[in-house]
């Protein structure tokens, strides 16, 4: 039996089950997939047990949804909520967190992760490899601070979007819902929703003109 399950066999998966192996040893771990062809396989040793079914059969299990992709772990999260599955967060023991900070469920904290004082994360937010979210920062929910970016104090970011690799956001900006913020850029002024920026200083290249709202 598992105590914890991971949703999904890919990259992001096996960071996953090497914090929870780093935070909780000796805990049962489980991963969720959605491709049939991946069950019966494993993971970094770890057994990939079946679909959202196995899930479903085991609602006492929380699940740590390990999904790089922002929307689709939008879309993940709503299907857990609706089938009554609790969301487990990860946070690996390198990672610096503020106890002021508010961390919601299903986040995960990756290796060197920093978050600081009186910063809140929405659900399902990943802060990766060596990623920091300065004091006061507002997260919504399935955002991804990708490696090394930084977020500086009381920057906002809105649901489902995303940070790109190496990225500075300077203080006080926000960034709306649904975004893609380049590797590299450096954000020096407000993003509206839907907003594709890059560069240095990053100004806007494209807008998801189709993009549902997460």
């Amino acid at each position: 039996m598992s105590d914890i399950f991971v949703f999904g066999a890919g990259g992001h998966g096996k960071v996953a089950i090497e914090a929870i192996r780093a935070a909780t040893p000796g805990i049962a771990i489980g991963v969720i997939d959605d491709n049939p062809a991946n069950w019966g396989k494993t993971l970094l040793g770890v057994p990939i047990v079946g679909g959202r079914h196995h899930a479903c059969a085991h609602p006492h299990v929380a699940l740590v949804p390990a999904i790089g992709d922002n929307r689709a772990r939008l879309a993940m999260m709503a299907w857990a909520s609706d089938a009554g599955l609790a969301l487990a967060t990860v946070i690996h023991p390198s990672a610096i967190v503020s106890p002021s900070a508010a961390i919601g469920a299903g986040c995960m904290l990756a290796p060197g992760a920093i978050v600081n004082a009186e910063a809140r994360l929405g659900r399902g937010t990943i802060i990766n490899t060596a990623a920091s979210v300065d004091h006061d920062c507002v997260l919504g929910d399935a955002v991804h601070v990708a490696p090394g970016a930084r977020l500086c104090g009381g920057v906002g970011i809105g649901a489902g979007s995303l940070i790109g690799v190496g990225a500075i956001v300077v203080p006080g900006i926000v960034i709306g819902r649904g975004c893609t913020v380049g590797a590299g850029a450096v954000v020096v002024r407000p993003v509206a929703d839907n907003m594709r920026v890059w560069g240095v200083p990053a100004v806007v290249r494209e807008e998801f003109r189709s993009c549902p709202q997460p």
